[in-house]
């Protein structure tokens, strides 16, 4: 079995993330250097380089492990990039079409660690870094050797270039991150792009859509480039009538599909420079000693990894498949009184209805040699919500706080802390008699206050919204508060983690600027809203707002907060959503998805932009153009719920997705 690991709260990983080198979007590690490009005189037969690879996955309490199977398709669909065998191809610009080039490089998986000791190429780790600060140091093989790829948490994936560095330097690798490595596969090539000594298309830098840059390669257009994201294939902006190459793989672009002639010239010289570290890798010796053309003969070793997500009348739980020593080629689950209760996928979400202890089973084989995980989980059901608020069926909640509003209400309540908190304000109000408001108060202490409403229905709702007002005082001597919104479903843990929005005393003091502030007129009110398609989601909905206020300093004086006519519905029912009309739609088919889904966009004759998030909030897919049917592939998605949002200059709408 794999090596257990000891308990390790979250706040640990997110301390530990903090250490890992990273650059914001896509990084590349190592001084940027410029590297000559001589002719390359590698002798390879008309062959490919092969590059022997060794994987190592990262997971922990909270950290999922990609299984096998994802690993092995990120690295075929790279090494089909790599080579200009990818269906995409085709599509290429036809500015740059005669531009294509084979890289002639392969990633292939080592079946010899530096010791000699027989792998798959794949190896799990508890996700710790061993009090050095990096996951990439601790557990990498020698970097003279092989290519380590680590997937591990992190913000962005990142690449470090070829520079002159000590043999075995373990952090000349390759970071995949976790994200990546499950949803986003093509930035794996990308990232080889970095390691084999290209910069972006854009110039030595990793912000694009600034300003005009060069890679230093002859054949690739002078561009600002693409928007993270973006694919605009007309891009044409640093030189007159000069189309810009969004189709390269080393711009930011979502639509990367090719490198170019010069390109393929400069990985080449890099393989071939002998003064490089990259030399020693494809060479006959490393290829023999590292194994990569042999088939592992060590025994199969196989563990799985489960993360539980608890509702009101049921438990989902995520279930990861990990193996080491072989690849496995067969795989299969078996789930005690769970839903489904077989499957065959590496990763798969399984729901329980009931609470209780479950036995689970995996099998992995490679050809004759099987292997088995046994584990017993156990499930819990929320069978009662947290706050006792009945459940509102939300078509437009709004309260004014007038007509003898008391707290608690049946909707809301403030959290009493021994502090100055929320309470019903009988002096101020915005077109009205009455707010609520936190009184201004001296403190020595960081003092929070939340106000909370629930538990509402969101399901009927296209776009729901949030929408209040404030009003507060901001002067040279006021104390500094922050306001912070957090949503979650009561039955479903997925909605957890950050504020949903974030506003500093700056932006809700809507030019207030008085001592001991009390706002008498309409116009010292300021309107806060928050738009978010995947609170469709949840049927049991609860919101906090939270106002954060800091000590009082000496010489500082404290301010009230005030807050009126809080409305939740549909943006387009508060008066806040460009809302389609006529003929214009979106279609989402087939609904629900299982390996596939289209979007059809219907009247939009506009260029959009569109977005696929998880009930998180976590973006799935981007893309942006003038397409009317857009096709996304859904098979490595968990299954659930998904927002679909387009938005064009002058309309948006909103879509769910299932996926199963």
């Amino acid at each position: 079995m794999l090596p257990s690991f000891p308990y390790r709260v979250l706040a640990l990983v997110v301390g530990l993330l903090a250490q890992v080198k990273f650059h914001a979007q896509c990084g590349t590690i190592q001084p940027l250097v410029h590297y000559e490009s001589p002719p390359s005189n590698m002798d390879r037969g008309g062959g490919p380089c092969y590059i022997p690879v060794i994987v190592h996955v990262y997971y922990d309490e909270y950290l999922f492990p990609i299984p096998p199977s994802y690993i092995v398709g990120a690295l075929e669909q790279c090494n089909a990039e790599l080579r200009a065998q990818n269906a995409s191809i085709a599509e290429v610009h036809p500015a740059f079409q005669p531009l294509v080039a084979d890289a002639l490089v392969e990633l292939r998986l080592a079946r010899y660690d530096e010791d000699g000791n027989c792998i798959s190429g794949i190896i799990y780790h508890p996700y710790d870094t061993g009090g050095q600060g990096s996951v990439v140091v601790v557990h990498a093989q020698n970097t003279a050797s092989y290519l380590n790829i680590h997937i591990a948490p992190s913000i962005n994936s990142w690449a470090t270039l070829p520079t002159s560095v000590t043999a075995g330097a373990p952090d000349d690798a390759i970071l995949f991150s976790t994200y990546d490595a499950q949803f986003r596969w093509g930035t794996l090539v990308h990232e080889v792009g970095h390691y084999l000594g290209l910069y972006h298309t854009f110039g030595i830098n990793n912000e694009s859509g600034v300003t005009c840059g060069e890679d230093f390669i002859a054949d690739t257009p002078v561009t600002k480039g693409s928007v993270l994201g973006t694919c605009n294939q007309s891009l044409s902006e640093c030189t007159d009538g000069v189309i810009e190459n969004v189709d390269n793989y080393m711009d930011y672009s979502s639509c990367g599909k090719m490198f170019t002639q010069g390109q393929v010239q400069k990985m080449n010289a890099v393989l071939s420079d002998i003064q490089l570290p990259r030399f020693g890798l494809w060479q006959s010796s490393n290829l023999n000693a590292t194994g990569v053309f042999q088939e592992p003969t060590c025994e199969l070793d196989v563990d799985l990894w489960h993360r539980n997500f608890t509702d009101c009348d049921s438990t989902r739980v995520e279930f990861f498949a990990m193996a080491e020593g072989q690849v496995p080629d067969f795989t299969e689950w078996y789930f005690e009184g769970g839903s489904p209760e077989v499957s065959n996928a590496q990763r798969t979400d399984v729901i329980y209805y009931e609470e209780g202890d479950y036995d689970v089973r995996l099998v992995m084989c490679k050809g004759n040699d099987c292997d088995t995980a046994y584990q017993t989980i156990s499930v819990g059901i929320n069978d009662a919500l947290a706050n006792g608020l009945p459940v509102m069926q939300v078509e437009h909640y709004e309260e004014d706080f007038e007509n003898n509003f008391s707290f608690p209400d049946e909707n809301m309540f403030a959290i009493e802390d021994g502090t100055a908190t929320w309470q019903l304000c009988d002096f101020a109000g915005y077109d009205s008699e009455h707010c609520i408001y936190i009184p201004a108060e001296v403190l020595a202490n960081v003092d929070t206050c939340n106000l909370v409403l629930g538990n509402f229905d969101m399901s009927a709702l296209n776009e729901p919204t949030i929408r209040f007002k404030v009003a507060t005082s901001m002067h040279t001597w006021s104390y500094w508060s922050t306001l912070e919104l957090h949503f979650r479903d009561l039955c479903n843990s997925a909605f957890v983690g950050n504020p949903w929005a974030v506003w500093q005393l700056y932006e809700m003091n809507n030019g207030n600027d008085e001592v001991s502030f009390t706002p008498t007129e309409d116009g010292q009110w300021m309107q806060l809203s928050v738009t978010r398609p995947e609170w469709s989601m949840a049927h049991n909905a609860e919101f906090v707002l939270r106002l954060i206020k800091s000590p009082t300093s000496a010489n500082h004086t404290p301010e009230a907060f005030f807050l009126d006519d809080i409305n939740i519905a549909s943006a387009e029912a508060l008066g806040i959503n460009h809302a389609m009309r006529g003929e214009s739609g979106v279609q989402v088919f087939p609904n629900p998805a299982d390996d596939f889904a289209t979007i059809q966009l219907n009247g939009i004759d506009e260029p959009y932009s569109m977005r696929v998030t998880d009930m998180t909030g976590r973006l799935m897919m981007e893309e942006s153009g003038n397409r009317s049917t857009i096709g996304i592939t859904t098979n490595n998605w968990p299954s659930g719920v998904y927002a679909v949002s387009i938005e064009t200059s002058n309309i948006k709408l909103n879509r769910k997705l299932i996926v199963r």
